[in-house]
């Protein structure tokens, strides 16, 4: 029968002035651990709520002490004091064989045992990874319970014989194998294999964002310029356990981060919860990671609550996996300082009986902070090699420093690290390294290794390799090239024989034979033409989904299976806004082919709404629907689409909204900008002659928020649409249609033909016509066609001159003037270069601004008469950096076409509140049925009450849906999820502003 025992506590001594220690009844802890343990004495400090016990142990049971031993010890009494109710935070032990003896501290009888590359966790034949668990509402994905080791490739690294920093590639065509893998894999692969449902491990760290933020379990209060650490209930400090302790950065060679601190641990129970709160230094999307300490005794459902901007997501992980290392929770939007935090256990949802473990958690990738020499290599941590980085996560020197030589010690830290993080027979893991070739800038294609004692490019022997190896790189190569031929360039091919084995030590087995492994040579950089590919997004991202897709095909083919894919992101997305607030979007289903490149159909679809077009909250379901209603207030809101099917879930769509005002929409906002490849211009870093391609320098595919925070002031309301959706479209419903066309060039077609009818006829019936992007003329005279010609110079009433102003910025003139200010040269938006310099074509049209002080270079024109209103601008209008200065020009323009906000209707008489008020609620009472998206416009950036946090009890309708987390993928065709656009209002425009760091989470669409 169990005891319930009530601490009585009976004073003895004070034995300190400093603070009361007192000598407390023993029976609270006579309740024996075994045989060989006997407590003798117990003292509570009441400054520091910790307990000293006195035990005389068997020298036997001593001799054979460990770190597991001794915790299981620490966790006997901490069961005592939470069942006697002693809130206490710590316990210290101290030990005697005898009573001839004196205690000492039991940590001294703790052995020195050498470091040994074999992780601690549950070894348990299952096959199935267990952590993090990401719950899509019902969609466990085609890589549920799987796990995939990736390894990009090269990047900064020490030089032991020069002493000096650099990377392992040079630059080739413009562009260093050490960057392009890592980009492939962080933008691109990772997502999809988390997507589809894959606990991922990267050799390279991934979150590309270069701030980061770690708050401890031991912090408290005393780092405030990083966050706070709070607990509620009863938790201990681990006595001999070993976890992330906080270090002077930067940290040697030798230190071992998750060996430089304690953990905190708990038994589950109500009102039991650890909250780590961070000060964010810069709005952005942060990945975020946490750790603890694993044992059979774990939770399996601890659960992990991220509240960021965009609401709160619950993550599920089995803490006896995985331990003493980063776990990535996904990627989250958060706003700038302590708005934001993680709670473990919030809710109560880990097992009774089960141990919560509370370490670090950490935010974001950072910048370098590991010393070689007597220096870090200064770069973004996602730059360096996976010899620092397997460091980082806690790895051993014999992992990540098996040689003298640091660049050795690079190669094979990439295999021994996933053989290291691997739970042989827990885990069901595949192991892909990325790279890119190199030979004589004449070979091209693509070749996929495994190993063999062979040299490279000479044989394919497939007895050598680990098991699973030669099946594993024989669908990722074939599937590559096959959805590349496909999708992308019919011509391309297989370098040689394709598929070689050779004695690279990524892939050695003699490293890491607990898995299959294999070594993709994605093309040959060196080559001009495989590099502009290499380049190119649409590129990256086929042979990424691929890859990804072979994954799913080992794995289904071993275990006899129908592979399911996931779909592509749904498009051609549009809105409609009515004068009540009613809002309806549509999408089409996602592309897909005949051999399943593009994903397999979708079955069902996830709304996602934001107030400010960055901070996405978790969806609903609204099942196999192409379009989906909602209500909302004033001011702008903001949706994007992901679909879903038995493979897992999809990138995002494009990021679509509406303006309302209190009035139907005037005004439709058509995004025109669906260009990304090698020739967009892209944000160039350093000056090292690499060419980086941060995907939303390029296209963010999210500029409707622009136009929002331009017209919402203005009183219009709006809706909008991809152009590809126009034919769908009634014009006739709109006074204006305002068209960006970005950098979309001829490659991708500015105005098709149909489209070309459509705005024509528009304008022929009185529609006014705003469109604005650099490359419009070079597609529509340069490169097009008669009808082409004839569309730029009638219709739009423009004279195209030259290809690029050479400048970015701006001279309004007439009634424009004093409208200057510069566009984005690529340090805010994208780099609009190859702006067009245009004229007006006839005499009806008037210049409205240059590009040059001496009024050479035209930059806008417009046409406003009796049978034609259109306005054009031979740069992005999205891009202009003074939010003001883009306001008063969208002013200017809609006035002159005489467009101004219409009158809001009367109220319905039917509607009105009676005179008697009798049956009726109190008017000055707050309707309770408010949703969270009435708000105004000037609080979109309120983050909700975080009070609730604090307290044990949570109310049920704290919770939200999690069946998508809005910041755990990164997204193809998606909204720019790392950092606001600075609006820049206060900007002084005469000055060419200083390009910044930002963070990245953008992918592209077909």
């Amino acid at each position: 029968m169990r005891r319930n025992t009530v601490a009585v506590i009976v004073f003895l001594w004070v034995i300190s002035a400093g603070g009361a220690r007192f000598e407390i009844n023993t029976a609270v802890f006579k309740q024996s651990y075994n045989s060989s343990v006997t407590a003798d004495k117990a003292v509570i400090d009441t400054d520091y709520k910790k307990v000293s016990l006195y035990l005389t142990v068997a020298g036997k049971w001593l001799d054979k002490l460990d770190d597991l031993s001794l915790e299981m010890l620490n966790r006997h009494y901490l069961a005592l004091m939470v069942e006697s109710k002693l809130d206490l935070k710590g316990i210290f032990i101290y030990v005697r064989k005898s009573a001839s003896e004196d205690y000492r501290s039991i940590l001294e009888y703790l052995p020195d045992l050498p470091p040994v590359p074999v992780k601690e966790g549950v070894k348990t034949a299952v096959r199935r990874s267990l952590v993090p668990e990401k719950i899509y509402g019902n969609i466990q994905g085609g890589l549920s319970g799987k796990t995939v080791f990736v390894s990009p490739g090269h990047g900064w690294v020490y030089d032991t014989d020069s002493l000096t920093w650099g990377t392992q590639r040079g630059v080739t065509q413009g562009m260093r194998e050490d960057d392009s893998n890592t980009e492939i894999v962080s933008y691109f692969l990772v997502p999809y294999l988390q997507n589809a449902g894959a606990l991922v491990f990267s050799a390279r760290e991934t979150d590309r964002n270069e701030n980061m933020v770690i708050v401890d379990d031991a912090d408290g209060n005393s780092y405030p310029e990083n966050g706070t650490y709070e607990e509620n209930g009863t938790w201990a400090e681990t006595a001999s356990g070993k976890g992330y302790g906080r270090t002077d950065y930067p940290v040697d060679v030798n230190t071992k981060v998750f060996e430089s601190g304690k953990y905190r641990y708990a038994a589950a129970g109500d009102g039991v919860w650890a909250k780590w709160t961070p000060d964010i230094p810069e709005e952005g999307g942060y990945h975020v990671y946490v750790s603890y300490k694993t044992y059979t005794d774990r939770a399996q459902k601890a659960v992990y609550t991220v509240t960021h901007a965009g609401g709160t997501t619950d993550i599920t992980v089995n803490q006896q996996h995985h331990g003493s290392t980063w776990v990535d929770l996904g990627k989250f939007h958060f706003k700038k300082g302590m708005s934001g935090n993680v709670v473990l256990n919030k809710n109560n949802d880990a097992e009774s009986g089960s141990i919560l473990i509370a370490d670090a958690v950490r935010f974001g990738g950072g910048d370098a902070l590991i010393s070689r020499g007597s220096n870090t290599s200064g770069k973004p941590r996602w730059e360096e090699s996976a010899k620092l980085h397997a460091q980082f996560l806690g790895a051993p020197e014999t992992v990540y420093q098996s040689f003298v030589d640091d660049r050795t010690s690079d190669v094979t830290a990439r295999s021994r690290w996933a053989a290291w993080e691997n739970e042989a027979g827990t885990d069901d893991s595949v192991f892909i390294s990325w790279h890119s070739n190199a030979y004589n800038g004449n070979s091209r294609g693509i070749s996929t290794y495994i190993y063999s004692s062979d040299d490279p490019g000479t044989t394919y022997v497939t007895t050598e390799a680990a098991s699973g190896s030669p099946a594993l790189a024989e669908l990722v190569h074939n599937r590559i090239l096959d959805a590349v031929q496909a999708l992308f360039d019919p011509s391309w091919y297989e370098y040689g024989g394709g598929l070689y084995s050779a004695y690279f030590g990524e892939i050695n087995p003699s490293h890491n034979n607990e898995m299959p492994s294999c070594l993709v040579e994605l093309a040959f950089h060196d080559n001009a033409a495989d590099s502009m590919m290499l380049r190119n997004p649409e590129f990256r991202d086929i042979a990424a989904r691929a890859a990804y897709q072979a994954v799913v095909k080992y794995f289904a083919d071993r275990d006899s299976y129908d592979p399911v894919y996931l779909p592509g992101p749904p498009v051609e997305l549009r809105t409609e806004v009515t004068a009540e607030g009613s809002v309806t979007l549509f999408w089409e289903a996602p592309l897909t082919d005949a051999e399943f490149h593009l994903g397999h159909p979708a079955t069902g679809y996830i709304v996602q709404k934001s107030l400010d077009g960055f901070s996405f909250d978790t969806g609903v379901d609204a099942g196999n629907v192409f379009q989906f209603t909602d209500e909302i207030s004033e001011g702008p809101a903001y949706y994007r689409v992901i679909a879903y099917n038995d493979g897992g879930v999809s990138f995002p769509s494009v990021t679509s909204g509406v303006v309302y005002s209190g009035r139907a929409s005037q005004i439709l906002v058509v995004d025109g900008f669906e260009r990304a490849d090698a020739n967009t211009p892209r944000f160039n870093l350093g000056t090292s002659g690499s060419n980086r391609y941060i995907l939303e320098y390029i296209n963010s595919f999210n500029y409707f928020i622009e136009y929002a925070k331009v017209l919402s002031p203005l009183g219009f309301s709006v809706d909008h649409a991809q152009k590809s959706a126009l034919s769908v479209v009634d014009l006739s419903k709109y006074e204006a249609v305002i068209w960006y066309s970005g950098e979309q060039s001829s490659a991708d077609t500015t105005f098709s033909s149909p489209e070309q009818g459509i705005i024509a006829q528009f304008i022929q019936d009185g529609g006014a016509f705003f469109v604005s992007g650099s490359e419009i003329g070079w597609d529509l005279v340069e490169k097009g066609s008669v009808d082409d010609t004839q569309f730029y110079n009638e219709v739009l009433n423009v004279q195209y001159i030259d290809d690029s102003s050479g400048l970015y910025t701006f001279k309004g003139t007439g009634d424009f003037a004093g409208l200057d200010g510069l566009f984005d040269d690529g340090t805010y938006f994208y780099q609009a270069d190859y702006a067009d310099v245009i004229e007006p074509f006839t005499v009806e049209g008037s210049q409205i601004m240059y590009y040059d002080e001496g009024s050479a270079s035209g930059a806008g024109i417009i046409t406003s008469t009796s049978d034609k209103k259109v306005a054009v601008l031979g740069f992005p209008f999205e891009t202009i950096l003074n939010l003001e200065t883009k306001r008063s020009i969208m002013e200017k323009v809609l006035k002159k076409f005489s467009i101004s906000p219409a009158e809001i209707p009367d109220e319905d008489p039917d509607t009105e509140i009676s005179d008697d008020t009798s049956d009726n609620e109190d008017p000055d009472e707050i309707d309770d049925s408010m949703t969270p998206d009435e708000v105004s416009d000037e609080t979109v950036d309120v983050i909700p009450d975080e009070a609730a946090d604090e307290t044990a009890d949570e109310t049920a309708d704290e919770s939200q849906d999690d069946s998508i987390n809005d910041e755990d993928i990164e997204f193809i065709d998606g909204s720019m999820t790392d950092g606001d656009v600075p609006e820049n209002e206060d900007q002084d425009v005469s000055k060419e502003p200083e390009k910044g760091k930002k963070g990245c989470s953008i992918v592209f669409i077909e």
